[in-house]
């Protein structure tokens, strides 16, 4: 046996006994027995009994011990009496509700760290259901006043407040999260006077390690997170390195603006634009109550940035409106309190909005660095990654975020999302399943859903998905859009126009519902009406660099490649980015080989095979980071195309195919495969 297994087999050996209570029992054993010997070595002399009697003592004393920590590994004493203890269970894989196998990561291991907790919501016993807000507020502080001490790890919120019901059993939830205790507590509040109640149970037993009932005056709320946080560090018995004891995030005295902070926070976590609306008329009113207090700072930053028309937000608000309200929060928030890690996310997050890829990446890890257990900084420095073509490392970002986190609907579905981009299907569905066990009314799994039946060739079930989506979020644009393309998919126009419609009647303006509309008008090839529709969008006030690219793709399919290079060239660095920020899957990289068509076609031919050959290394790269799509067989059939590699062009189109490509649709108008379509060999691409 190697050194290293000899001291995992030790470690496993002692963490069994400790979770069987037997290293807990042998030292209260010998605690016991000692006291009792030293009383009765002062009180049976003077009892006049003989010397042999002490020692009669120290024998039967010493005989016990074996016979009580035999006990103590065989049974346990439980708040339902004397019970067998039951073996440690193996990680297991899970059957989700799809029929399929859930990563064995979603039960944990079966002894988890002892220092290591979930804090749930605290319950609100006052019947004002108007505190409910105040009593998570309360629970998320003291969550993340927690995950900041060193040696003591803390599950995450939304992990955590799953079980906010208070039905489930705390050894359950030890379970599901695989924490060693459970805080939980209540909250009494009369009009100035609080009181808390908390108390830290051991999910092996049930039983209480530590209980405390804090009376206060309401405004010394941060005085109590002091204190309960402390006394759960010395129940714990976590050792604090240099003396450090934990940070209770900036705060305020004022109250009533904490109370707004923590209103805005409990809407915002809904992840509705509903919702979000609401917390941003909270978190506003907090910075009125009090211009120093930085958090609802932060919290106004994400809560717009959430409500853009962005891939991953939830709102209808253009980007550039989105960023102009959420910068200046986001520099109030660092200006108030540099080393708050919420503000440095929101920075990082701000900057994937812009494009500015390398600055998110740096104010991501930033922020991990000060709370190396901030979920959102993992999510958004995940997503970050992908964008710069590092899939490997996100997909680690991803699941480090959902091992922290295994209840989270939104890590969960971006976890799906990252197996996705691999074409790990059965992974991916497996994610998106257990969100919707623990979220049936979150709709991005729905979404998710759809596209693993795409991918596997499987149009009607995508459409299910797709209208399950549609039917749980309906004031979401991008679902009837995804119907529309997912019926041109099918060679059905005509069936997805009242999707379409209904995608446009949402939200006109929405970048996937206009790409919907283009898509349909390519289709039925009614270029003057394409060329007019994006020629409006240009029109108005501040056209976006998305708006001038598709301008310019109108122009290149109507045969007007002069006037599509002046329209690529508008749209200026955005799109120069193409390659640089590997942002490969937005519009950026398809429109970049469109401007290399029409930068071909009139006569820019040493810029275009620039353009192209950086493409190839593209592909390269990705490829050997693992990403499997037909997406990538399908550009680089284009892109060989326009290099007049037909041969190898038309095997890259047929591979495309195979693995599943079916815009079968846009390949026959695609001017980038003009050449391959005019020598005729690919049957299907002259249909139509």
């Amino acid at each position: 046996m190697t050194r290293r297994k000899f001291v995992e087999t030790i470690g496993r050996q002692y963490g069994e006994l400790r979770r069987r209570k037997v290293v807990r029992v042998a030292l209260v054993y010998l605690v016991a027995a000692w006291v009792a010997i030293e009383v009765a070595s002062v009180v049976l002399p003077e009892l006049m009994l003989p010397d042999w009697s002490v020692r009669l003592l120290i024998v039967l004393a010493a005989a016990g011990f074996p016979f009580a920590l035999v006990l103590a590994w065989v049974f346990d004493i439980t708040p339902e009496g004397v019970q067998r203890t039951l073996p440690a269970a193996a990680p297991t894989a899970a059957t989700s509700m799809a029929g399929t196998i859930e990563p064995a990561a979603i039960t944990g291991p079966a002894a988890p760290p002892e220092r290591s907790l979930a804090v749930l919501p605290f319950r609100n016993i006052g019947g004002d259901r108007d505190n409910e807000y105040f009593c998570e507020g309360l629970a998320e502080d003291l969550l993340i006043v927690l995950g900041r001490v060193p040696g003591l790890r803390v599950a995450a919120r939304s992990s955590s407040f799953a079980f906010r019901d208070g039905t489930d059993d705390v050894r359950t939830i030890g379970e599901r999260l695989n924490v060693a205790s459970v805080l939980e507590g209540s909250v009494r509040k009369d009009d100035r006077q609080l009181r808390i109640a908390v108390r830290l149970v051991d999910t092996a037993d049930g039983y209480q390690r530590w209980a405390e009932v804090f009376d206060r005056e309401l405004g010394a709320i941060f005085d109590i997170q002091r204190e309960i946080s402390r006394a759960v560090v010395d129940a714990l018995d976590v050792e604090i390195y240099g003396g450090q004891r934990p940070r209770v995030a900036p705060g305020t005295d004022d109250i009533e603006a904490y109370n707004l902070y923590l209103m805005g926070r409990h809407q915002f976590h809904k992840r509705t634009e509903a919702a979000l609306s609401k917390a941003v008329e909270f978190f506003r009113q907090a910075t009125e109550r009090d211009p120093r207090f930085a958090l609802p700072y932060t919290g106004l930053a994400d809560a717009y940035a959430l409500l853009s028309d962005s891939g991953e937000a939830y709102g209808r608000m253009p980007v550039a409106e989105a960023i102009a309200l959420a910068a200046p929060m986001m520099e109030r928030a660092l200006e108030l309190e540099p080393l708050l890690a919420e503000a440095h996310a929101s920075r990082g997050f701000l900057a994937r909005m812009r494009l500015d890829i390398a600055a998110a990446e740096r104010a991501l890890r930033r922020s991990l660095e000060l709370d190396p257990g901030y979920p959102l900084a993992h999510v958004w420095l995940a997503l970050t990654l992908s964008d710069l073509g590092r899939l490997r490392e996100a997909r680690d970002e991803f699941e480090r975020a959902y091992a922290a986190d295994p209840l989270s609907p939104i890590i969960g579905t971006n976890l799906g999302f990252s197996h996705l981009q691999f074409s790990d299907f059965d992974a991916a569905q497996a994610c998106f399943a257990r969100v919707l066990e623990i979220a049936p009314d979150f709709p991005v799994a729905y979404a998710g859903m759809a596209n693993v039946e795409q991918g596997r060739g499987h149009p009607a079930e995508a459409q299910t998905w797709w209208q399950r989506a549609s039917r749980v979020a309906p004031e979401r644009a991008s679902y009837p859009a995804n119907l529309a393309l997912l019926q041109l998919e099918q060679g059905e126009p005509a069936a997805a126009e009242p999707f379409l419609a209904r995608a446009e009647e949402l939200s006109p303006r929405y970048p996937h519902v206009v790409r919907a509309r283009m898509a349909a008008l390519i289709a039925t090839r009614r270029d003057a009406e394409l060329v007019e529709f994006t020629e409006q969008r240009i029109a108005g006030a501040d056209p976006g660099a998305e708006s001038w690219s598709n301008a310019g793709l109108a122009q290149l399919v109507a045969g007007r490649p002069g006037e599509a290079v002046r329209r690529y060239e508008r749209a200026g660095p955005d799109l120069q980015r193409w390659l640089s920020d590997s942002l490969v899957w937005g519009w950026r990289f398809a429109h970049g080989l469109h401007y290399a068509d029409a930068l071909l076609r009139t006569g820019e031919r040493d810029h275009a095979r620039e353009l192209l050959q950086q493409a190839e290394q593209l592909f390269a790269r990705l490829e050997a980071e693992g990403m499997v799509k037909p997406d990538i067989d399908y550009e680089r059939a284009v892109v060989l195309a326009l290099r007049a590699e037909y041969d190898a062009a038309a095997a890259a189109l047929e591979r495309a195919v195979q693995r599943g490509w079916k815009l079968r649709w846009w390949a026959r108008r695609d001017p980038g495969l003009d050449g391959l379509r005019a020598l005729g060999r690919v049957d299907w691409l002259q249909a139509g």
